[in-house]
């Protein structure tokens, strides 16, 4: 940062370290604007979207599902591209949608020898880690260990029949066992 910004950055901080002392509020309640306290510093970018709820279950399997369509939109662009005259019909709303993504890529991976276009390989990378993220979204972080660990699925009847028939069996089992 420039002086002058970390100068207003530092009295900004100052002003709500002292208002918080002032009104007496505990430090777990202040505001406050110090980097000690981000959670992404120290590794734990699990429980983006906390709770076992449906909009949970909606909003990160929207979010994932998304980006899997839009993985697919990008092949079919960049395999009717193979093609000297596509139909328009279709190469036209795929560009419309797909363009402005892989000109991101374009400016920064320019074309070998006029006609090889590799931008769409760190396109899709990068694609890649947003979609990866999105299948995380749900995990969690167990207290104890601090290892990231994914929710529980809500069992079906067919699941909750099955582990009752395999208890039985085990139970069978034990019993035969015994009488041995």
């Amino acid at each position: 940062m420039r002086g002058a910004a970390r100068r207003a950055l530092d009295g900004a901080r100052a002003r709500v370290v002292d208002a918080a002392s002032d009104r007496a509020m505990p430090t777990t309640g202040a505001i406050t604007l110090s980097r000690a306290h981000n959670p992404l510093r120290h590794g734990k970018f699990a429980a983006m979207i906390p709770g076992d709820s449906a909009v949970e279950t909606v909003i990160t399997s929207g979010i994932f599902s998304t980006l899997n369509i839009y993985n697919t939109l990008l092949i079919g662009r960049l395999i009717l591209t193979w093609f000297p005259n596509p139909p328009r019909q279709i190469v036209y709303p795929l560009a419309t949608l797909c363009d402005p993504y892989l000109n991101l890529f374009r400016g920064i991976i320019p074309p070998i020898g006029g006609t090889i276009d590799l931008s769409p390989i760190l396109a899709f990378t990068v694609l890649n880690v947003f979609t990866n993220t999105a299948a995380a979204l749900p995990c969690e972080i167990d207290p104890e260990t601090g290892e990231m660990k994914a929710p529980e699925k809500p069992r079906g009847i067919g699941a909750k029949f099955r582990e009752r028939v395999e208890l039985a069996r085990a139970r069978r089992a034990a019993k035969a066992l015994k009488a041995q």
